[in-house]
């Protein structure tokens, strides 16, 4: 079985690969380097913090009476308090940039928060 018309799509896709792979390939020069005093006066500082240094593990909370958990919740409002502050963004930690810390202000806890 013989289909002519198909013949050409093999060395189209090679010489398509071996174009794109040409053209990762080819380097880019790098700049030159500027000089006077303004690059000598000028450097860059480097910091590094570890993702997972604001870790805080695990820990197991307190129980609470199922009544009193419910009686709290319907004070504060219910659980359309609870999804307001749900919608709400939480405000980072100064002095550690891009931090993010749960802020809520509801008296009852949620699973996971730590005591």
């Amino acid at each position: 079985m013989n289909i002519p018309s198909t013949r050409w799509l093999m060395p189209a896709a090679l010489l398509l690969w071996a174009t794109l792979a040409q053209a990762q390939a080819s380097p880019v020069p790098p700049a030159a380097p500027a000089s006077g005093p303004a690059t000598t006066s000028a450097t860059t500082s480097l910091s590094y913090r570890s993702a997972i240094q604001s870790y805080k593990p695990w820990a197991e909370m307190p129980v609470a009476s199922w009544r009193a958990v419910n009686d709290t919740t319907a004070q504060v409002g219910g659980w359309r308090v609870y999804a307001r502050e749900a919608q709400q963004p939480d405000e980072p930690v100064k002095g550690a940039p891009g931090a993010q810390t749960p802020t809520r202000s509801s008296p009852v806890g949620r699973p996971g928060d730590r005591p």
